[in-house]
């Protein structure tokens, strides 16, 4: 729908971009990009992407429906995410892969088929303030080599876990609340995993919280 590339500067307000083959509006490079306003619905690809050394402020953006994540982060791009509603994609509502870095602060993420957000490869992400309902997999979630830090987010009704942490993923969960989720409140998938827990709300759940390391 809208692409920016090489060393260029991007500022996109209040546009729609729907039903292109690829992303809704994609950042490569270096491009540095500021996207508020906008609407990324039906894309074959994501709603927002940012690759290679690309540096992205996305600001209340709807991204919807999109075939692939809302909004994603690839590469070494930084992504600061913040009061989107990322909802009904076909992935994640809101991802970062291989060495990118994701602040995401007052997203909604709901109703996407996969997580609502996660961490992949060796990302690292600051999740701060979201609300991740609805998913079909895990309201937030974290592999790999990754490193999250979350915080006083909202996790519920999630088809599969609230926060969920698997591999070698480092870093700390805290004051989240995670409730009447369809499997576990709190997931630690093997004794690898370095996070620390501490201080969050968990009920409803099958199972509130399952961490094989205690």
């Amino acid at each position: 729908g809208i692409a920016a590339q090489e060393q260029s500067r991007l500022v996109a307000r209040n546009n729609t971009c729907e039903g292109n083959k690829e992303s809704g509006i994609a950042l490569f490079d270096s491009v540095q990009g500021e996207v508020e306003g906008n609407a990324c619905r039906n894309n074959g690809l994501h709603g927002i992407g940012a690759q290679d050394q690309s540096r992205l402020v996305a600001r209340n953006n709807t991204c919807e429906g999109n075939q692939r994540i809302g909004i994603a982060l690839l590469g070494s791009a930084q992504g600061e995410v913040e009061g989107n509603t990322c909802r009904n994609n076909g992935y994640q509502g809101i991802a970062a892969l291989e060495q990118s870095r994701l602040v995401a602060r007052n997203n909604t993420c709901e109703g996407n088929k996969q997580s609502g957000i996660a961490l992949f490869d060796s990302a690292q992400g600051e999740v701060v303030g979201n609300t991740c309902r609805n998913n079909g997999l895990h309201g937030i979630g974290a592999q790999d080599q990754s490193r999250l830090v979350a915080r006083n987010n909202t996790c519920e009704g999630n088809q599969s876990v609230g926060i969920a942490l698997f591999g070698s993923v480092q870093g700390e969960v805290e004051g989240n609340r995670c409730v009447n989720n369809s499997a576990f409140g709190i997931y630690i998938h093997e004794r690898g995993v370095k996070a620390v827990l501490r201080n969050n709300t968990v009920y409803g759940n099958p199972r509130d919280i399952y961490d094989p390391r205690r």
